[in-house]
């Protein structure tokens, strides 16, 4: 037969397995207890904690319950919630290391300020500040080893050394400076354009990073030839 308690017994019992004040109230009244009838007779208080032992015989009180069924698989279910709410905390990355803290995350962070204010001057979303048919740009390898990185050349030399001084880019590397200029030409407007009689030619200032880790602004020189669409670069050097 199975045994039942009155309540100051049951919320000893669930006391002793280790439940807090808040759990024991909710399981009692799982099982059929009303709030004002758990708080007065088990001397718990949700507002005030816990207060003074009353004796549930002095009103008249004598409601029982089973106590297998209080200490059964819903209490257990409390004990699990209560202990994998732990859990879920731990799971949370413990201070701002955890918060994506990547620097790639965040590229402005590392960014000098005179490039974050050139970025928001010439920095474009339209497609139609770009060099026309800027997918099309044509970057001949002489331009660059010929000319502006070619410290021997007559009007280009001082443009090269200016270039491997401040950027690292040289003949060596060549491919390298046009990989970001080709980037830059995605990125940034045209800032002039003129018609002239061999055709159409432009400039487009791009800030660019270079092997020393240092940036610098490049102004380049394009021209689409009369009868031609795609442009090609015609020059290009550091710009102080």
């Amino acid at each position: 037969m199975p045994s039942f308690l009155p309540i100051e017994e049951a919320y000893a019992a669930l006391q002793s397995a280790g439940l807090s004040p808040q759990m024991i109230q909710e399981v009692l009244e799982n099982n059929g207890y009303s709030l004002k009838g758990i708080s007065e007779k088990t001397g718990y208080t949700p507002e005030l904690g816990p207060g003074p032992k009353r004796n549930p015989l002095d009103d008249g009180w004598e409601e029982d319950f089973h106590l297998p069924k209080l200490l059964g698989d819903d209490t257990g279910n409390q004990l699990h919630r209560e202990e994998n709410l732990l859990d879920n905390f731990a799971e949370f990355p413990k201070g701002i290391e955890g918060i994506g803290n990547e620097k790639e995350n965040f590229p402005e962070i590392d960014l000098p300020k005179e490039v974050i204010e050139f970025d928001k001057q010439y920095s474009t979303t339209s497609k139609a500040d770009l060099l026309p048919n800027v997918e099309q740009a044509d970057f001949t390898e002489e331009k660059f080893t010929g000319y502006f990185l070619n410290p021997d050349h007559p009007s280009g030399g001082d443009k090269a050394l200016v270039f491997e001084k401040v950027l690292g880019y040289n003949k060596n590397n060549w491919q390298d400076l046009k990989a970001e200029m080709q980037k830059g030409l995605l990125k940034y407007r045209c800032s002039r354009y003129e018609v002239t009689q061999h055709g159409e030619q432009f400039e487009v200032q791009m800030m660019l990073k270079g092997p020393t880790g240092r940036y610098a602004k490049v102004k380049t020189a394009w021209i689409i030839d009369n009868g031609e669409t795609s442009p090609r670069i015609v020059s290009a050097y550091i710009d102080k």
